[in-house]
């Protein structure tokens, strides 16, 4: 969802998925607004705790995507994978 730097690449913001679906969403419905509250290592938990009534209950969008990356999918996929003992 932000541009980066991966293994010596550069992934500008204009090829982020939030760039994109942006100018295929203004396609179909023009005037429409891509608002993306991506941050480094955010979590779910994190995301509602500081923007989602900023952003999702005063603004009452018609649609809302929440994109949950690594940060927190693989803590709770690598523990029932590998249980401590």
């Amino acid at each position: 969802a932000l541009p980066r730097s991966e293994g010596g690449e550069r992934v500008a913001w204009e090829e982020t998925w939030p760039s994109e679906l942006q100018r295929l969403l203004g396609e179909v419905r023009p005037g429409a607004q891509v608002v993306n509250c991506g941050r480094r290592a955010r979590t779910v938990d994190s995301l509602l705790a500081e923007d989602f009534f900023e952003h999702v209950v005063l603004t009452e969008p018609s649609d809302v995507v929440v994109q949950v990356g690594i940060v927190d999918c693989a803590p709770r996929v690598l523990r029932s994978s590998f249980p401590s003992s």
